[in-house]
């Protein structure tokens, strides 16, 4: 298991496809992009936070003289994609100006 970091998705030099740590030099099924086998990866994004949590973060923050920030993650099995499938997700991101994952639900 690896964690994967919105911020830090890279993306592939011939279009926007996520790559995961450890997989650029992986082979893949032809005509499948994703991991070979189920994979659990870590998925984080910014966290949903009520007034209690707010008010410990900034105390911390004040304390520090730092901006903090909050994330959640959570384990996700990755999906295994066709290229048309990859070409919806990435019309889609382009449209959106966001970065999809594609999990198995």
């Amino acid at each position: 298991m690896f964690c994967l970091s919105l911020c830090a998705l890279t993306l592939w030099q011939n279009g926007s496809l996520p790559v995961l740590p450890g997989y650029a030099k992986k082979k893949f099924t032809k005509g499948l992009l994703g991991p070979g086998k189920e994979e659990k990866i870590m998925l984080c994004a910014f966290s949903k936070l009520d007034k209690e949590k707010i008010e410990t973060i900034k105390s911390a923050e004040k304390k520090m003289g730092k901006t903090l920030l909050a994330f959640s993650c959570h384990d996700v099995a990755a999906a295994t994609l066709t290229e048309e499938e990859l070409d919806v997700i990435r019309k889609t991101e382009r449209e959106l100006d966001i970065v999809l994952v594609a999990v198995k639900a």
